[in-house]
């Protein structure tokens, strides 16, 4: 599968992902909230919603090592309902936050592997 910049392609279909202009009373979306979004990989909210937190650190070394300050930031990906640009809801956006940040755009995802004839 080509990468993209999007969930489902070149283009960005503003009704396939929750963000500031239309995120109504709430700010966050249910999971299975905009099917019409759902990645080629099958996974949901991919663009929008919220931002990421990942695992990975910033300036990390190839150890996995990292600093133990309180301000060290972490990496956190895709975009968020907060945002107005484009920009802002490609799947491959990236960006750091120090790790106690704490708000309503910001989450994790949970991934669980899908086990064949299961």
């Amino acid at each position: 599968m080509a990468l993209k910049p999007h969930t489902r392609g070149d283009r960005l279909d503003e009704n396939n992902c929750r963000h500031r202009n239309n995120r109504g009373a709430d700010s966050v979306a249910p999971v299975y909230a905009y099917p019409e979004g759902v990645s080629g990989y099958g996974t949901w909210n991919q663009s929008g919603n919220v931002m990421e937190w990942c695992s990975v650190w910033h300036e990390e070394t190839d150890s996995g090592n990292t600093s133990s300050d309180e301000e060290a930031l972490r990496q956190e990906r895709g975009g968020c309902w907060r945002y107005p640009d484009k920009f802002a809801f490609r799947c491959s956006q990236r960006s750091f936050v120090v790790s106690k940040a704490v708000n309503d755009f910001r989450g994790f995802r949970l991934v669980l592997p899908v086990l064949a004839g299961v």
